[in-house]
């Protein structure tokens, strides 16, 4: 398995356009509020299939991303627990510094910021 670290910038531009989805969702639920008929059955059996499918992406990135971070600040993975736990951690993570010099987990990350890192976390 290859170990990564994450700089500050990268991780909050990452969970803010993970976050991105449930603005979407929200617009749904505000059309399907104001429709009547079938069609609000319709627009609330998709809003359910999107919410399901946008929860599931926004945990999956937050685990990838936070597990990143940690790498580059230099605790140990499993202080991911943290995350679900304490929602503020996710804040700590985008404020507290990655080590300056390379640890286990690999090179220090360049401290600019790179969008496509942040959209394409998966392959970063």
């Amino acid at each position: 398995m290859r170990h990564q670290r994450l700089n500050r910038r990268t991780y909050t531009a990452t969970l803010a356009i993970a976050f991105v989805p449930f603005l979407v969702i929200s617009e749904i639920s505000n059309v399907a509020n104001t429709t009547h008929g079938s069609s609000r059955n319709t627009l609330y059996s998709i809003f359910a299939l999107l919410l399901v499918v946008c929860v599931l992406y926004f945990l999956v990135t937050c685990l990838a991303v936070v597990i990143k971070r940690l790498h580059d600040v230099g605790w140990p993975w499993f202080l991911v627990i943290l995350t679900g736990l304490f929602w503020p951690f996710l804040l700590a993570l985008a404020i507290v510094p990655g080590q300056k010099v390379s640890n286990r987990y690999g090179d220090k990350p360049t401290e600019k910021f790179d969008l496509s890192s942040a959209l394409i976390w998966w392959q970063s």
